[in-house]
Parts: structure tokens; C-alpha cells; sequence
């Protein structure tokens, strides 16, 4: 049987008999130690009370526990996971800004090591501004590590300005030199810094869109394209363009240009080609791998085009006419030194101080010699001769003319794969990359069920069933190469 709630407010019942007010007394004295150490608890100064209980209750590791760790991890190089340890120490240790900086650069070097250089960068510059003066040699090598980081992350702009902004003296605040302004368009301000991230782009667009570079070949070409953009004349030069053309753009959306529909055309074709070569580019690193065989495969398939053909050096002798040239003739036949005429008399600058050698050979195929042009007699003089023959005869070429010596004869040589392996992966690569891009486009032309009509535009009857990719390299050996020779006999 439950029992019914007694909802009546009690009665107060009469006090019990004084036994001398003690007992009112000490409840008051309880009260005040209560009140005193609720108080203690929230007044107290972080770190006064001991927490270490509650942080073993709670299964939470320590500071000194994390940096016990992260020293371990970090002895056996286990960089990225170690330097997540260090950072949290930070956040949970209480240190001076020297101590926090001597970790924050440790923690720099980790994150160098694991390959994160833009975090490596950022911790090295914090420990930079919490160190401040107090180690010139720690200083000096965070300045070589942060150039470092520049240049593993191709940011060959900013490596200069960093090397120019540690290189001057007094210098109030690093990086002064990408705040200062090169161009001002209506009230708007482009720094150095904004400069330097315009070309960086540019060079960003032209190495993507360069398949099959390895990493080291794309850090090179970045290289190369930033020494150029190094040379103050040229940056004066794309600082104007860019000035330009950004003076234009806003002259034509002041003129509702951009709202024309031959502009809007314009802009849907660019559109279509960017992502179009954007998708071709995702499929091709998604599709376009290379093995070993491969690699073997096509080496063995394009030999000729490995092997360095049969070909003749010649040295020459630029004279302003054919009866000087004649003379030359005989005084080497009565013993001067073709070496020495060349050097003090010859007219061709770029000669004359290497025994007049051309760089590039006379094939032992056609009759192309170099600075003649196609010429069957000469080439055949020239592939007939004894090595250090002179030619019996001057010949005539637009420059002038020419006293003809042959240098020497090179056989055929095969070059080995392992000598040229990375050449022919890069070339194996290369044809993977333009046989994905054309199967990928076939197979989208039967999705979308594309019919294609030459006659139509007098093309012929071409097969409009193998569809073409732009700029992805030979799919084979048997492109010619164009590029020049350069060797020394």
C-alpha cells in the first residue's frame, strides 16, 4: 500500500532548553571554514593546486609525459608524429619565450625533415621573434634553414628577397622589402611580395602544363624560369605588362565590355580549353604509369633514336674574302698553325678562341653542314677527309668564307639504357602520357556518341574514330629529333 505525499508545511517546533549556546556557536564556526575553503578553490592562482591526481584520473598524459615521448619518437625518427608531441608540450608547458623558441626551432627541424616546409618555415619563424638577440648563432641558422624551406618549396622570388632582407643591415623587421610598393593603380597598391606571387603563377601554370617532368626536372625548370625573372630589366618589362593590362581590364568593365556577348564567347572558349586540359592532365597522372619494362620496352623499340650517330667535327677559318682564304690555304700547307690563325684572324667571334671548332658535328646522313646549309660537295669533302686534313679549296657561305679543316671522325655510338635511363623513362613516360589522353577521348566521343564529318570541311576521309591530345610528347621513336648537338671532339 503506498503511502500518501505530506504536502503540509511543517510547523516549527519549539527550540530544545540553551545548553549554554555552544552548539549555535560551533555551527557558525563550521559555516566559516566551509565558506573560507569554497573560496581557497576559486581564488587561487593557476598552478597552486595540485592536478596531478586529476590528470592521471582522467587518463590525460602529462607535459613532461608528452615531451618523454616525443624526445623517443624523435630518436627514432619518426619526424611529423614527434613534432605534433613538441607542439602540444608548447601549449602545455609553462616556458620563457627563449625555452618556447629553442622548442619551436626543434620542432622546425622535424618538420623540415618529414618534408613539411611550409610548418617548418612558420615555426622557424616564430622561433626567430621569441628568441630575439639572445643566440646570434642560433639566428644564423634559422636564416639558413628558412632559405632552405624557400627553395624546396620553389619559391625561387622569395628566396632572393629572404637572402636580401638578412643581407641588410639594421633592418628593422624581415620581409620590409615584400611590403614596399612597385605599382599603384587608382589608390590600389601591389607590394613586391604580390609581385613575386604573379610570377610565381605564371611559372606554376607553364611547369603543369608540362607532363611527365619528374619532381626534380619541374624543380629545375622552376629554377631556371625564376633566375630569369631574376634580371631586373625583365621584371621591369612584366611589370608593365601586368600594370597594362590590368589599366585595361578596368577600362573595359568601366565600358560594360565584359558584358558583351563576344566577350562572354570569348571567355566560355578559354573556359572550355583550361578545363578541358585540366581533366586531360588528372587522367593522364591518374592513368599514365610507367614500369620498368616499359621503360626496357620502349629503349629497345627507339635505339636509333638513343645512339649517337656517325658524324665529323670541323674547325674553320672565316675570312672576308676568297683570296685571303686562299692565302690562309698556303701558309698551312707551308706549315702555320691553323690553331693560331684562327685566334688572331679569323672574323667569326664565337670560334676563334676555341681552334675555330664548330660545336655542332656534320652528320654522316644528308648533306647539311653547319653554317652552309645543304651542300652536297662540301659534305662529301668533309666526310671523305683524313682527320686534321685541310680542305684543298675555300667555300663561300652568307658570312663570308671559309677555310675548312676536319677535326676528327666520330663512329656510332650505342649509349647504354642504364646510362640514359631516366631520359628514356622520361620519354617512355611521355608516349604513356599522349596513348592515355587519346584512349580517354575516344572513349568519351562513344559516350557521347560523336560523329565527326570531314568531307564536309574538304578534310578528306581522315578517320575521325582516333582522336588527337595536344602537347603530350611522341607516342614512339619515330619523331625526328631537332634538337642541336653540342660535343667536343
Amino acid at each position: 500500500m503506498t503511502t500518501p505525499l505530506n504536502l503540509e508545511v511543517p510547523q516549527a517546533k519549539d527550540p530544545p532548553p540553551s545548553r549554554g549556546g555552544m552548539s549555535g556557536l560551533a555551527f557558525v564556526l563550521l559555516l566559516i571554514l566551509l565558506v573560507v575553503n569554497v573560496m581557497r578553490f576559486f581564488v587561487a592562482p593557476p598552478g597552486t593546486i595540485n592536478t596531478s591526481r586529476d590528470s592521471a584520473g582522467s587518463g590525460m598524459p602529462g607535459a613532461e609525459q608528452i615531451k618523454s615521448v616525443a624526445i623517443d619518437l624523435e630518436n627514432k625518427n619518426i619526424s611529423a608524429e614527434a613534432a605534433d608531441l613538441w607542439e602540444r608540450y608548447l601549449e602545455m608547458a609553462n616556458l620563457t619565450d627563449y625555452e618556447a623558441g629553442n622548442v619551436r626551432y626543434r620542432v622546425a627541424k622535424l618538420r623540415q625533415a618529414s618534408g613539411q616546409n611550409d610548418k617548418a618555415f612558420a615555426q622557424l619563424a616564430l622561433a626567430e621573434k621569441m628568441l630575439g638577440d639572445s643566440s646570434p648563432d642560433l639566428l644564423q641558422e634559422i636564416g639558413i634553414r628558412r632559405v632552405e624551406c624557400l627553395r624546396k618549396l620553389g619559391r625561387w622570388a622569395e628566396v632572393a628577397r629572404e637572402m636580401a632582407d638578412r643581407a641588410t643591415i639594421g633592418a628593422e623587421d624581415n620581409g620590409a622589402s615584400g611590403q614596399q610598393v612597385v605599382a599603384e593603380i587608382d589608390g590600389q597598391k601591389i607590394t613586391v611580395s604580390e609581385f613575386d606571387l604573379l610570377l610565381s603563377n605564371q611559372i606554376e601554370m607553364a611547369v603543369s602544363s608540362r607532363l611527365g617532368l619528374s619532381p626534380e626536372d619541374q624543380n629545375a625548370l622552376r629554377r631556371r624560369a625564376h633566375e630569369q625573372f631574376a634580371d631586373p630589366q625583365f621584371r621591369q618589362r612584366e611589370l608593365q605588362r601586368i600594370v597594362a593590362m590590368r589599366v585595361l581590364a578596368q577600362e573595359a568593365r568601366e565600358r560594360d565590355l565584359d558584358k558583351s556577348a563576344e566577350f562572354r564567347d570569348r571567355l566560355q572558349a578559354v573556359a572550355d580549353e583550361i578545363l578541358g586540359q585540366t581533366l586531360l592532365f588528372e587522367e593522364s597522372a591518374k592513368r599514365g604509369t610507367v614500369t620498368d619494362e616499359d621503360v626496357e620496352r620502349f629503349y629497345r623499340a627507339n635505339t636509333d633514336r638513343y645512339a649517337q650517330p656517325a658524324a665529323t667535327f670541323i674547325g674553320h677559318i672565316l675570312c672576308e674574302s676568297q683570296q685571303a682564304a686562299n692565302d690562309v690555304i698556303r701558309r698551312i700547307n707551308e706549315g702555320a698553325s691553323f690553331e693560331n690563325i684562327a685566334k688572331s684572324e679569323s672574323k667569326d667571334v664565337n670560334t676563334k678562341d676555341k681552334m675555330g671548332i664548330l660545336p655542332t658535328p656534320v652528320s654522316a646522313e644528308g648533306e647539311f653542314v653547319p653554317m652552309f646549309g645543304a651542300n652536297a660537295e662540301l659534305h662529301a669533302a668533309i666526310r671523305g677527309g683524313e682527320a686534321s686534313q685541310i680542305l684543298d679549296k675555300a667555300y663561300e657561305s652568307p658570312a663570308g668564307w671559309h677555310v675548312i679543316k676536319v677535326v676528327s671522325h666520330r663512329e656510332r655510338i650505342e649509349q647504354p639504357l642504364e646510362e640514359i635511363r631516366d631520359q628514356v623513362y622520361q620519354d617512355t613516360l611521355l608516349a604513356r602520357n599522349r596513348e592515355v589522353q587519346e584512349q580517354f577521348i575516344k572513349e568519351l566521343f562513344e559516350t557521347n556518341r560523336v560523329e565527326l564529318y570531314p568531307g564536309a570541311i574538304g578534310a578528306g576521309s581522315q578517320d575521325s574514330s582516333t582522336p588527337v591530345a595536344s602537347g603530350s610528347g611522341p607516342s614512339d621513336g619515330s619523331d625526328e629529333d631537332t634538337s642541336e648537338e653540342t660535343a667536343t671532339p
